[in-house]
Parts: C-alpha cells; sequence; structure tokens
C-alpha cells in the first residue's frame, strides 16, 4: 500500500533512504546507519521516486556482500521489479544467487508477456517438481498450459512426490492467486461430468 503523501515529501522520504543506504554500500560505514538494511530496503521499493531504485540497482553493480545482494534481489522480485529477472532466471537452471524452489516462485509472478525459451525448458526438465510447478504456474499465466498439464499427470502417475501439495491447500491456492491474473486457460482437456 502506498501513502497518499505529497510530492515534496516522497521527494524527502527518498533523499534520506537514499543516503541511508549509502551506508550499507560502503561496508565500513554500515555501522553508522540509523535502521536495519531490510527495513530501508522494504521501504526502497515502496517509494515511488526513480532514484531510490536505482541506488537499489547499485547494490548489483558494486561488490556487496551476497547476503545483502541476495536481499536486494529478494525485495525487487517481490516489488515485481524486472531487474531481478537477471538473477532470478539463472538461478533456476544453476546454483545461482537465489533457491531454485524461491527464484520458481518469483517468477510466477512476473508478467513475462512472452515465453522464455529458459522458463519452458527448465518447466518442464528442471529435476526439482517444485521449481517445475511454480515455472508451470508462470506459463499457465501466459496460456501455455501443455508444462502444468504434464507435471499434473505425471504426480498423479505416481513419477514424482510434490511436496508442495503436502501442505495447506488454501495457502498453495492463495500463493498461486498471489502469481497475478491469468491471460486465459484455454486447451485444457475437458474433463467429462459425473
Amino acid at each position: 500500500m502506498r501513502l497518499p503523501l505529497p510530492s515534496q515529501y516522497w521527494y524527502r522520504l527518498a533523499d534520506q533512504v537514499e543516503q541511508e543506504l549509502n551506508f550499507y554500500l560502503l561496508s565500513e560505514a554500515a555501522t553508522q546507519a540509523s535502521f536495519p538494511l531490510a527495513d530501508l530496503l522494504d521501504a526502497a521499493v515502496r517509494i515511488p521516486i526513480s532514484t531510490v531504485r536505482r541506488k537499489l540497482y547499485e547494490f548489483f553493480e558494486q561488490d556487496s556482500a551476497t547476503e545483502t545482494r541476495q536481499q536486494v534481489i529478494g525485495v525487487l522480485a517481490q516489488a515485481r521489479d524486472r531487474a531481478a529477472l537477471d538473477f532470478l532466471i539463472p538461478s533456476i537452471k544453476k546454483a545461482g544467487e537465489i533457491n531454485p524452489q524461491q527464484a520458481a516462485f518469483w517468477i510466477a509472478g512476473y508478467d513475462l508477456y512472452h515465453q522464455s525459451e529458459e522458463v519452458s525448458q527448465q518447466a518442464v526438465k528442471h529435476k526439482d517438481p517444485i521449481v517445475r510447478f511454480w515455472l508451470s504456474v508462470a506459463l499457465l499465466r501466459l496460456d501455455e498450459n501443455q508444462p502444468f498439464v504434464k507435471l499434473v499427470t505425471q504426480f498423479l502417475e505416481g513419477k514424482f512426490e510434490l511436496p508442495i501439495l503436502w501442505g495447506n491447500p488454501f495457502a498453495l491456492a492463495q500463493d498461486v492467486a498471489d502469481c497475478g491474473p491469468f491471460r486465459g486457460l484455454s486447451g485444457f482437456p475437458e474433463v467429462p461430468p459425473k
């Protein structure tokens, strides 16, 4: 939720957050920061001033600690900032900066606009069924349902376990719904009525 602040207050807030983020960009000055990094990152992605986002991108340009980079990627991914995709997509294929399951979950929330060849391949071939599940949801949002149908069919045939289905089905349904709107769900096989 974004507060209905006049623009001059947004600019003052942006300036303050950028100054605080500078302490973390200079690792030796991090102890001088008044706020924890996690709180600053959360605030930064909510401020509608482009200079704040550019300040976040500086964590990628500099040689920031891995944990810090992961935090920045995480908040950018949750905000669906496209800059995070440069780190998320490689993380699903091999050990990247982000756990492949988490990367696939965040990718499912993006409006990809077009089918990524890498996402399509990994939705079918990745060894982790949870990664395949979330990538299939991403493709399902693009009205590409074959990877999802194949995954569910193989699961129902007992070819693998899908631990994501073991928990609370309402929480999983909410996670899928939080990914965003589905463009269409055409092409699913018809299920005869009972």
